[in-house]
């Protein structure tokens, strides 16, 4: 029954960004839940967090193509042990997350719909966000185990700078913008470990992912200063199938060494995230 009523909620939230929503225009780290060895209680775990993610964005009001937007995060991963039974499954840990955004504009002219453009786009900003790790065990047995590990990373975001376009036909504008969001970041993979020795486990995952999220953006014409307004939008992307592998060393005083990396690759969404932890007793 909770495997179903799981499966159920991540199904609908994920659904929900390809009912509502436009094409979206930032995306941010899932931070992959992948459980190996267990975290102890008087355990935590410190680490650092790389999502790198190209989206081909467009201005909302006219239509013209920005380009394809490089956005960059570096930020760190704070975890501890969870052992609670929830609505969920098993929580088997709780984390937060911080972290910079950075955007690149990877050609600033090219040619779209029949116009040459010559365009600008630069933001940044930075995100807060708390994700519990959920896990349904299929399969268990001393050296291997498969599970369903799900989870939830609810985020705040801020996003700010301008960006230009110039069309061959002369239309040009630019705009400053910031940026204020909450997000939710549902992740869902199907994972199966093997542990070749007992202080080794080597996993590998596939799975889907999605982004969600409420955003309040002010703007203002950089030209005409009486341009100027204040949008509230939702934002989703589609869902994203995503894979990648983990690997966690244990050393003798308990201490976990873990690197992963997940890669996603969709029509105009592409990411790569790696996260490195360290799992020690205080």
């Amino acid at each position: 029954m909770k495997l179903n009523k799981l499966t159920a909620l991540i199904l609908g939230l994920m659904s929900s960004s390809a009912l509502f929503a436009s094409d979206i225009s930032i995306d941010l780290p899932s931070s992959v839940p992948i459980k190996t060895f267990e975290v102890k209680e008087n355990q935590i775990g410190i680490g650092y967090i790389m999502f790198d993610v190209k989206l081909e964005i467009e201005d909302d009001y006219y239509g013209d193509k920005i380009g394809d937007v490089d956005y960059k995060t570096n930020g760190f991963i704070y975890t501890y042990a969870s052992s609670k039974e929830s609505f969920f499954g098993e929580e088997f840990e709780t984390s937060f997350t911080a972290g910079t955004i950075e955007s690149e504009l990877k050609d600033n002219i090219f040619v779209d719909s029949g116009y040459r453009y010559n365009n600008t786009y630069d933001k940044s900003g930075f995100y807060i966000g708390y994700r519990p790790a959920y896990s349904y065990a299929l399969y268990s047995e001393e050296k291997m185990n498969i599970n369903i590990a799900t989870s939830l990373h609810y985020i705040f975001f801020t996003l700010g700078g301008d960006y230009s376009i110039s069309r061959s036909d002369g239309q040009a504008y630019a705009y400053d913008e910031t940026t204020y969001g909450l997000g939710l970041k549902p992740t869902s993979v199907l994972q199966g470990t093997y542990k070749p020795l007992s202080n080794i486990a080597v996993s590998f995952y596939g799975g889907l992912s999605t982004f969600i999220a409420l955003s309040v953006t002010d703007y203002e014409n950089k030209v005409d200063s009486s341009d100027y307004d204040t949008e509230g939008e939702f934002l989703a992307e589609n869902i994203t199938p995503l894979y990648g592998w983990d690997i966690a060393y244990k050393f003798s005083n308990d201490s976990i060494l873990n690197l992963s990396t997940a890669f996603a690759n969709y029509s105009s969404n592409q990411s790569t995230e790696v996260v490195v932890r360290y799992i020690f007793t205080f």
